[in-house]
């Protein structure tokens, strides 16, 4: 049976630590995206309105007017496509729907 000398099972062995400290960065940022996922959920179930809405409505809460449609798309795309977090202003309507719930 063939066996690797000592010397070349290092290199491995390095490979293999930094991919599980790559994997373990990844699920605390999955945590988090899974997380936002959930309180999107939650606020569109309890406004009653669509995910992409609950965008709108936190734009024009947070600017005091109507955010453009093309802009408002783009960053729904983006988080969609996990490319970025929850905008701030989103994150921060949740905190007032917390509030009216109570």
């Amino acid at each position: 049976m063939y066996r690797e000398p000592r010397s070349l099972s290092l290199p491995r062995r390095l490979t293999s630590w930094l991919g599980s400290l790559q994997q373990s960065a990844r699920s605390g940022a999955d945590r988090q995206a899974d997380a936002e996922s959930l309180a999107l959920a939650h606020a569109a179930s309890t406004l009653d309105v669509s995910e992409f809405d609950v965008f709108c409505l936190a734009h024009r809460s947070w600017y005091g007017r109507t955010g453009s449609l093309a802009h408002l798309e783009r960053e729904f795309g983006r988080y969609l496509n996990r490319r970025v977090s929850l905008p701030f202003y989103v994150r921060r309507f949740f905190d007032r729907i917390a509030v009216l719930e109570a």
